[in-house]
C-alpha cells in the first residue's frame, strides 16, 4: 500500500518501456493456432490429439478470463492504495499527521484513536516504527520457527565459486549479469539482459521481466506470482534459492539452469 502506483510515479515505467522497445525493436511474438500448437508437440497419439484441439480453446479461454479477473483485482488494490493516501493528505490538512508517510506505520484502529485524538503518542510511535524499518527488512528468519522467531545470523564472506540449487521452472539456460534488487528503488538500476535476483517479486516488479533475461527469487513454488509471471514471459526462472540475494552481488556474471535448477556464480565478472 506505501508503494506508489505507476500513474502516481510514471517515469519508471516509462523507462522500461523504452528500455523494452529498443531491446525488442525487431521481435514479434507468433501467435500460434490450436493446429500449431498441436503440430509442435511430440510422441502424441490421435486421441490425445483429438481432446487437445477440444481443450485448447477452453484453456485458452479461462487463462483470458483470469487474466480480466487478476486486472479487476489490480484496479480495485489501486482505488484501495489511492483512498489511504487522500485520507493521509486529508489528515495532514487538518493537523492529525504531520506526514502523509506515516498512516502506513499505524494499524486501522491507531489511525481510528488519533482521528478521534485520544492517544497522542501514536504519532511518535508510528514515527519510531517508520525510523527502524529500514533495518526489520533487511532481517531473515527460518521458513519454520518454533517459539520467538529468531533472525539468522550474517552468512560470512562469499566464495569465489559459488553454486546454489532451487526449484527449475523452465527448460533453458541462461547467462548475464546479476542485479540483486531487495527493493522497488534498487530495481531502477536494472538494464536489458540482466539476471534479477529478488526475494520474492510481486505485481509491481511486473514491468521489469520485460527487459531481464532470467529471474532467481529466494521465495516461491510452482504457483508462485514471479515463477508464473516468468512463465508467461518465457523468461528461465529459479525460485526458493535460500539466500540467493545476500551470496549475489549485483555485477556477478551468474548461470542459471532450468533443467537441475542450479545457480551458479562464474569466475568472469562485468
Amino acid at each position: 500500500m506505501r508503494v506508489a502506483s505507476w500513474t502516481v510515479i510514471p517515469q519508471r515505467t516509462v523507462r522500461i518501456l523504452q528500455l523494452a522497445v529498443s531491446a525488442n525493436s525487431s521481435n514479434e511474438r507468433k501467435v500460434l493456432t490450436v493446429e500449431n500448437t498441436i503440430a509442435q508437440l511430440k510422441n502424441t497419439t490421435p486421441v490425445v490429439r483429438y481432446i487437445l484441439k477440444r481443450l485448447i480453446p477452453k484453456a485458452r479461454k479461462a487463462m483470458k478470463n483470469w487474466k480480466e479477473t487478476r486486472s479487476l483485482g489490480l484496479k480495485a488494490y489501486h482505488m484501495i492504495k489511492q483512498a489511504y493516501w487522500q485520507l493521509a493528505e486529508c489528515m495532514v490538512k487538518e493537523g492529525y499527521l504531520p506526514e502523509r508517510d506515516l498512516i502506513f506505520f499505524l494499524t486501522h484502529q491507531e489511525i481510528g484513536c488519533v482521528l478521534h485524538r485520544t492517544n497522542p503518542k501514536l504519532v511518535t510511535r508510528a514515527a519510531r516504527r517508520r525510523k527502524v524499518y529500514p533495518n526489520l527488512f533487511e532481517l531473515r528468519f527460518d521458513d519454520i520457527s518454533i517459539g520467538k522467531p529468531k533472525p539468522l545470523k550474517d552468512p560470512g564472506p562469499v566464495p569465489l565459486s559459488l553454486e546454489m540449487k532451487g526449484l527449475p521452472m523452465c527448460k533453458r539456460k541462461v547467462s548475464g549479469r546479476a542485479r540483486v534488487a531487495r527493493t522497488l528503488e534498487e530495481a531502477d538500476s536494472i538494464k536489458v539482459g540482466d539476471v534479477l535476483v529478488v526475494r520474492s517479486p510481486d505485481i509491481a516488479w511486473v514491468p521489469y521481466y520485460a527487459i531481464i533475461s532470467g529471474l532467481v527469487t529466494e521465495i516461491g513454488g510452482l504457483l508462485s506470482h514471479g515463477a508464473m509471471i516468468a512463465q508467461e514471459y518465457d523468461i528461465p526462472c529459479v525460485v526458493n534459492v535460500k539466500e540467493a540475494t545476500t551470496k549475489f552481488e549485483s555485477g556477478d556474471y551468474i548461470m542459471i539452469d532450468g533443467h537441475t535448477g542450479i545457480v551458479r556464480k562464474l569466475q568472469t565478472d562485468f
